[in-house]
């Protein structure tokens, strides 16, 4: 959704915008920088799996937030070399 990925392989570009999502501040009321992040990050029929589950649009958010109130940027480690598939990224 308006993103340029020219050049840029699909497990950098999808850890770049997973920082940057997890780093926004999510504010239950007003304004709201993970929400608008995600909305323009994932479509509505976004698919994915998160802790073995199978989750969608929404179920995707409520798990990113989980992850978000855990989430140390400095210890995180992306390894693209494990990914099953060259679009998935593990994290």
């Amino acid at each position: 959704m308006g993103y340029d990925k020219s050049g840029i392989p699909d497990w950098q570009w999808l850890r770049d915008h997973l920082i940057a999502l997890l780093t926004s501040p999510h504010h239950t009321s007003g304004s709201d920088p993970f929400s608008v992040r995600y909305h323009a990050l994932f479509t509505d029929d976004v698919e994915g799996v998160m802790a073995s589950k199978h989750v969608k649009w929404e179920g995707l958010k409520e798990a990113l937030l989980t992850v978000q109130k855990g989430w140390d940027p400095d210890s995180a480690i992306f390894e693209a070399e494990y990914s099953p598939q060259p679009s998935q990224v593990w994290c």
